[in-house]
């Protein structure tokens, strides 16, 4: 489902399957030089295929479209390696693309819950399993 809420300003809900919040807004602001996208949603099959199809409803050129990405959340950055072409610019705050450069972030994130009590190897199966893990543009 998507809205014009301004001229060539359009609200796309993008689905979350199997998540109590439904939907992720994604927004898409379009312009004649470049257009731009405001989050993505999941790398997931069902939220693919409702960004292809706002994507050509509403005749966006993924040539000249950036991308913002408001945070670290796989609901919100899940598609932008799918969507992005080497044309565009993907915006996004520094702590938490640091975050994402970082090698160890779940690692350092496992050390500190094994020090409060929990246990290792439930950890991982609890990072492997973890829809933020499974549908990050990352996998």
């Amino acid at each position: 489902m998507s809205e014009e809420i301004l001229p060539d300003i359009f609200k796309v809900e993008i689905p979350l399957p199997k998540n109590p919040l439904k939907a992720v807004n994604s927004y898409f602001i379009k312009n004649r030089h470049r257009n731009l996208i405001i989050d993505t949603g999941m790398k997931h099959q069902l939220c693919i295929d409702a960004m292809d199809n706002a994507i050509k409803k509403h005749n966006i050129d993924l040539n000249k479209t950036d991308f913002f990405i408001t945070h670290l959340h796989a609901d919100h950055m899940g598609l932008v390696k799918y969507l992005a072409s080497d044309s565009s610019v993907i915006y996004f705050n520094k702590p938490d693309a640091d975050i994402l450069k970082s090698d160890d972030f779940f690692d350092k994130m496992a050390d500190f819950a094994n020090i409060s009590g929990f246990g290792r190897e439930s950890l991982n199966q609890a990072f492997k399993d973890h829809p933020g893990t499974k549908y990050s543009p990352k996998t």
